[in-house]
């Protein structure tokens, strides 16, 4: 693009926030918009903390981009003059009941970041309990420390990255959905709001996380599918459930992880990276969290931290996946218009890349290759089911 391009970028979450500050340091006319405010409940860059690990187990280039994206957070924090990132470390289970066969997701994790240079610690399953009091290792049959991870203030993060890019020089407009990208010969030429306004631009980035499920279609793009999750939180009843006696914690086979109580946060976040049923994302009702839904995070309460188990699991909190079915994001142009930057499919572990690939999804708004290979994310590619 040729003197100061106008880009759109729709969504204020981590993505779409990140990829606003990007654009107005590279010298473009940025508008950002949101139906809603930065940082609201409805959004899947909300909440006190999402998970940074670079325990990917075999897959090779989520560790890498994992690890790349954690230096920028750092470089991000030392701009922003903000914390956004607690390195209190990742404690990796496997458990007996493992369905991947005599090798599973944690191990191969440990042996995939040994690989790349990275010194994470094999733990013996009956020292769990003994380095780490608060939790049951019962059932583990592997378990690795890795000092490298921890988790970000997502809500944090993601208003700070809105500022930033205000006082970078990005127009904010709050309170108006984008209803549909506007068009002529081939190429996109504006967004309309919900209000008949319509907003011209030379490129259009799209990062609206569960809400990508009304614009993709006329987009040439198969949406994410959007579900419905659940995460909950559990008393911290002595210094063992908080960081650093507690990292954070991971593992495949209950679906479950969570975060240590710490400081501004005094309980342990419970989740479960297990697909809850497909909901419309802005139907108020669908994000109602009752206590009956919480079984799986009960059982997992009891199973690995007995002490918690039958004591009441506070603050249920209901939030949107925006989930391909690959489990890879979408980001690349779009079909229908190559000027219309796509950034979805996030959820579920999107969060912490955030700080690597926004400077890629800038660099496609502005007509540029990006400086990372983003292949897997192509909006076109083939995808199971």
């Amino acid at each position: 693009m040729s003197g100061r391009p106008r880009v759109v970028v729709v969504g204020a979450g981590v993505y779409g926030a990140g990829t606003a500050l990007e654009l107005a340091d590279a010298g473009a006319s940025v508008t950002l918009i949101d139906a809603r405010a930065p940082g609201h409940e409805w959004a899947a860059s909300s909440g006190h903390s999402r998970v940074l690990r670079v325990e990917y187990g075999a897959d090779v280039y989520y560790t890498r981009l994992a690890a790349a994206a954690r230096e920028a957070w750092r470089a991000l924090e030392a701009r922003l003059g903000v914390a956004l990132y607690h390195e209190v470390g990742v404690l990796a289970l496997e458990t007996d009941d493992q369905a991947e066969g005599p090798v599973g997701w944690a191990q191969q994790s440990f042996e995939t970041v040994v690989g790349l240079g990275f010194r994470p610690e094999r733990i013996e399953p009956n020292d769990v309990s003994r380095r780490f009091p608060a939790i049951s290792s019962v059932g583990v049959r592997f378990a690795s420390f890795h000092a490298v991870g921890g988790f970000l203030a997502a809500r944090t993060a993601t208003v700070a990255l809105v500022e930033a890019a205000r006082a970078a020089g990005a127009a904010l407009c709050f309170g108006q959905a984008v209803v549909a990208v506007e068009f002529s010969g081939g190429r996109a030429t504006g967004v309309r709001l919900e209000d008949g306004t319509s907003l011209p631009c030379e490129a259009v980035v799209l990062a609206p996380g569960a809400f990508a499920l009304r614009l993709c279609p006329a987009l040439g793009i198969v949406p994410p599918r959007v579900t419905r999750q659940v995460i909950c939180y559990a008393p911290a009843p002595s210094p063992h459930y908080a960081a650093p006696a507690l990292p954070v914690f991971a593992e495949l086979a209950s679906g479950c992880y969570g975060v240590p109580a710490w400081r501004d946060e005094p309980a342990l976040k419970i989740a479960a990276h297990l697909p809850g049923p497909t909901i419309d994302p802005g139907d108020a009702s669908a994000r109602d969290a009752t206590r009956d839904t919480l079984d799986v995070h009960r059982a997992y309460v009891a199973q690995r931290f007995p002490a918690l188990a039958g004591l009441p699991l506070s603050e249920p909190h209901v939030c949107c996946y925006d989930m391909t079915p690959d489990e890879h994001f979408l980001i690349g142009r779009a079909p229908a218009a190559a000027n219309v930057i796509v950034a979805t499919g996030f959820s579920g572990h999107g969060f912490k890349f955030a700080s690597a690939l926004t400077p890629a999804i800038a660099q496609l708004a502005l007509g540029e290759e990006p400086a990372i290979d983003l292949a897997r994310f192509r909006p076109d590619r083939a995808m199971p089911g």
